[in-house]
């Protein structure tokens, strides 16, 4: 009698976002792949917003033309197709990296794109954990950008969407 023990790549909150998607579809699948289809779409246009960002002075249609590297990768085009966790985590991900480049460069709303891009930071490291490891730079630049009343703040910000993330770690190696 050997023990098998089984362990998914997919976090719980991707199950419950499927979940609910899947009840919105009406129980369609190929209709939930369209929209997941279209979704990923959009990693392509944030990826572009971020590098016009990031490169002001490089010429917007070169900066457009590399956005599109994106298509040409089939883990991409197959996360896309077949429901995957990847491209909505990717998504949230860059999403983040935009609020947090406009919230470095401009000084209006500073805080609050910081405090929106740890949010969708959180997002996508529930998602896809791998993405966690981010927090460490983004703090870092808020300690230098920001005063140190605002930076707890953020850090309050992050611990307070973290609990249900330490619960279910906790659980999890209770268990295991």
């Amino acid at each position: 009698n050997q023990e098998q023990n089984f362990t998914t790549a997919h976090s719980p909150i991707f199950y419950i976002s499927y979940f609910f998607l899947n009840k919105i579809f009406f129980s369609n699948e190929d209709m939930l792949r369209l929209f997941n289809l279209h979704i990923s779409l959009l990693i392509p246009f944030i990826f572009y917003k971020i590098l016009k960002k990031k490169f002001k002075k490089k010429n917007k249609n070169f900066l457009f033309l590399l956005s599109l590297i994106i298509f040409l990768s089939p883990y991409f085009r197959s996360s896309a197709v077949w429901i995957t966790n990847d491209n909505l985590a990717l998504l949230f991900f860059c999403s983040s990296i935009y609020l947090f480049i406009k919230g470095k460069y401009e000084l209006d709303n500073k805080f609050i794109n910081y405090l929106y891009s740890f949010f969708l930071l959180v997002l996508a490291s529930y998602i896809r954990q791998h993405y966690a490891l981010f927090i460490i730079i983004y703090f870092l630049q808020c300690y230098r950008d920001l005063k140190l009343n605002k930076v707890l703040y953020i850090l309050g910000f992050c611990i307070l969407l973290s609990i249900p993330a330490l619960k279910y770690y906790i659980l999890y190696f209770e268990s295991n």
